[in-house]
């Protein structure tokens, strides 16, 4: 568990096989205060897509820290991330790439559950991938 996190994560001892992305379970320390995010696609500040599947994986996890900043939150206070992935088996050496950049920082990876689908298409025919994460921070304070 992270010092400053109201969050567990944890595997069953007799569970089935442990990647080393991501844990089974996240057990959070109430009070806590849950932020959901919208899904985060590859769009640019300027509202254009990012060009190619990885630039779009790497806009899309940045779109995600600021969303979760805005919120109070870091990544180390993701529980559940969910990925959305169109055309999976051309992609997924790039997109194991990227979150795990994205997952990885001076502690080590943040192994949160997550759930990894693949899809026929996003909302936009452009889009090739998008993330969504639910974190929980000890504070009861919003700082929106």
């Amino acid at each position: 568990m992270p010092s400053s996190s109201c969050i567990t994560l944890m595997n069953p001892p007799n569970g089935p096989y442990i990647r080393p992305t991501y844990s089974h379970i996240a057990s959070i320390t109430s009070p806590s205060r849950l932020i959901y995010t919208a899904g985060q696609v590859g769009t640019l500040p300027d509202g254009t897509t990012a060009d190619g599947f990885e630039a779009q994986a790497k806009q899309a996890f940045a779109n995600l820290k600021i969303a979760l900043e805005t919120a109070g939150a870091s990544i180390r206070d993701i529980v559940k991330l969910t990925y959305y992935v169109v055309d999976l088996e051309a992609n997924i050496d790039a997109f194991r790439r990227v979150y795990v950049e994205f997952l990885t920082d001076r502690e080590g990876i943040h192994r949160a559950p997550s759930t990894l689908l693949c899809v026929a298409g996003l909302a936009k025919k452009e889009w090739l991938v998008e993330v969504e994460a639910v974190s929980a921070v000890k504070d009861l304070k919003s700082k929106l």
